[in-house]
């Protein structure tokens, strides 16, 4: 994952396909004085619920001050100065810019920004409201490039990587003056000032280093070439023959009957290798890229691309079954030459590496497994389909998921999909259950293979679903699940659900995030599980992001900052017995707090 750092100043605007619909509604979470922007779950520096620390009688993450304490450090240097009466006036169009500072013969001030870029609203509450940067912007042509159609070839043109990023720039397009990230107001100000005056920028000249020699088959015999666009970091990696040859992943190809044609390509020359490409007719027929902007943007808007997703090949590649697309976005191209080809290229991707999440669980075979299995494929078939008929039946009367009424709408990026269940394998006792199947999602936009935890629980002597998971926290949960310590044959009615302290329904989060404690007098659990499930993913709310927190059970009191949020975040908290009972909690609602001018 590209992480956004707050104390860099800037944010990397990117976006996975299959989930572009989610990170356009995550909240950034340095909101709570957290780590990165975005962090997914296997973000070893985010203060999830994976950091928590464990004490001797209170399970809470490491505390992170709060956004207001942050903030108040964070500016507690800068000077208080008069602010404008009207903050500086940006355009929207980069082309229109150049064309009113060559009728005005002024120089451009071009910011490069984001929608959900946390230091680009500093940068304007900040710096750009401050009645000097607004007096001194009016000498120049002032223009906002957010990542579109339009500026798709711009933002290759000036190699943006992160945002915000701010350039001076003459009536003809030379470069004056560059700064990364946020910049105080009397530091913007002086830059400003220079920039009027200072000369432009000599071209260095320095250019990417020759990419390597192609692996694998020559490009007359290949069916079925491949780009890796890599940005400057991996870039650097160029002469390390073991990774650009892939070595791995021609022999996964060769096995599935392909003959392969791998090329690096930086990120600074793949607009001219497309329109070359596409001038020759010979386009590639899966592109795998370390980022999401400029022209791979605009190719994937258009949907002149095919998303290729997997939690398992981008971020768990231990599981995956090449290593290769490791932190990447992979695509097939539409009109490539070799569209079934590609296809077969895909599915060996995606399939997963030997073994299985459930290979080192302590849990034995349950009773009635084919039944369980059953439940198990149909609550996933449901779940990621949106199909509320398949979810009737096999659902626990404690599982969130009898909440889920509405199937995708034909505008929702989930419409249409097909979805199949496969290799389900179950591990459990005779009241609790887990299983992992292997979920197929398919429609014109996405191909996608992961694997979907789902718990199950009895109800009236059937296998019923409590809980189902697709997200990368699955891993951990399968881990520590799988060696919770059941007692067979034990009877009893099993703990008590445990009681929500804080926040109250529909609150905002504070610095101490979610809590929760045991109930007096009740049997202590083996386990205590955190369900976080945030809505409003995609239209109509399909499907829902389930993450699962597994903690020790001989806590009286516990804590969970949440690394996430979308238009509806809803969270409650399980109490597993010892006998396989669950008891579930009120499910409550939270609200992020908002970004602060």
């Amino acid at each position: 994952m590209h992480r956004f750092r707050p104390e860099r100043r800037s944010h990397v605007d990117n976006s996975l396909g299959a989930i572009r619909a989610a990170a356009a509604l995550i909240v950034l979470r340095v909101l709570l004085g957290g780590g990165s922007a975005l962090a997914f779950q296997d973000d070893p520096e985010s203060p999830t619920a994976a950091n928590a620390e464990v004490g001797d009688d209170v399970l809470k993450p490491a505390k992170p001050k709060s956004f207001a304490e942050r903030t108040k450090e964070q500016f507690a240097h800068e000077p208080k100065r008069p602010k404008a009466e009207t903050p500086v006036e940006f355009g929207r169009s980069y082309a229109d810019a150049l064309i009113e500072a060559q009728r005005t013969n002024r120089r451009i001030l071009a910011v490069f920004t984001g929608k959900a870029c946390w230091w680009c609203r500093v940068l304007e509450n900040r710096t750009f409201t401050d009645a000097e940067v607004a007096e001194l912007s009016r000498k120049y042509v002032c223009v906002e490039v957010y990542q579109n159609d339009a500026h798709a070839r711009v933002w290759d043109e000036f190699r943006i990587e992160a945002v915000p990023r701010s350039f001076i720039v003459t009536p003809d397009g030379t470069r004056v003056g560059q700064v990364d990230g946020y910049l105080a107001a009397t530091e913007f100000a002086a830059w400003l000032k220079a920039g009027l005056i200072k000369e432009p920028i000599k071209e260095k000249g320095d250019k990417a280093p020759a990419p390597p020699k192609p692996a694998g088959a020559d490009e007359d015999q290949a069916d079925v070439v491949i780009w890796f666009v890599d940005h400057d970091e991996m870039i650097a990696r160029w002469d390390d023959a073991n990774w650009t040859g892939h070595a791995q992943l021609l022999s996964l190809f060769k096995f599935a009957g392909l003959q392969a044609r791998i090329e690096q390509i930086s990120q600074w020359d793949f607009t001219a290798r497309w329109d070359q490409a596409t001038e020759a007719q010979r386009l590639p027929d899966m592109v795998a890229s370390s980022r999401m902007t400029g022209t791979l943007r605009q190719l994937d808007e258009a949907k002149r691309l095919r998303d290729v997703s997997s939690n398992r090949l981008t971020w768990r590649t231990e599981s995956a079954s090449c290593p290769d697309f490791a932190r990447r976005f992979v695509w097939l191209v539409r009109e490539s030459a070799h569209v079934s080809e590609a296809y077969r290229a895909a599915e060996a991707i995606l399939k997963p590496a030997p073994g299985s999440p459930l290979d080192d669980c302590m849990l034995g075979e349950p009773p009635r497994r084919k039944e369980a299995e059953r439940a198990a494929a149909r609550s996933v078939e449901g779940y990621l389909a949106g199909d509320p008929k398949k979810l009737s039946g096999v659902i626990s009367s404690q599982s969130y998921l009898t909440e889920c009424k509405t199937a995708p709408s034909e505008k929702s990026w989930m419409a249409g999909m097909q979805v199949s269940a496969t290799d389900v394998e179950v591990r459990g006792n005779e009241r609790f259950a887990l299983a992992i199947v292997e979920a197929r999602c398919e429609n014109d936009r996405l191909v996608r293979r992961d694997p979907v935890l789902v718990v199950l629980v009895t109800e009236e002597g059937r296998w019923r679903v409590l809980a189902v998971s697709s997200d990368n926290s699955l891993f951990d949960a399968v881990a520590k699940f799988g060696n919770l310590a059941f007692e067979n044959g034990a009877h009893g009615e099993g703990p008590k659900a445990p009681r929500l302290a804080a926040p109250a329904d529909g609150d905002e989060l504070d610095e101490d995030g979610l809590r929760w404690e045991l109930l007096e007098g009740s049997q202590r659990p083996i386990a205590q599980v955190a369900e976080l499930i945030v809505s409003g993913f995609g239209a109509d709310g399909w499907p829902d992001v389930v993450d699962l927190f597994v903690f020790p059970g001989d806590r009286h009191r516990g804590s969970l900052q949440p690394g996430c949020s979308g238009e509806k975040s809803l969270w409650r908290v399980w109490s597993i017995g010892a006998n396989g009972r669950v008891a579930v909690s009120e499910t409550r609602s939270y609200r992020w707090p908002k970004l602060a001018k």
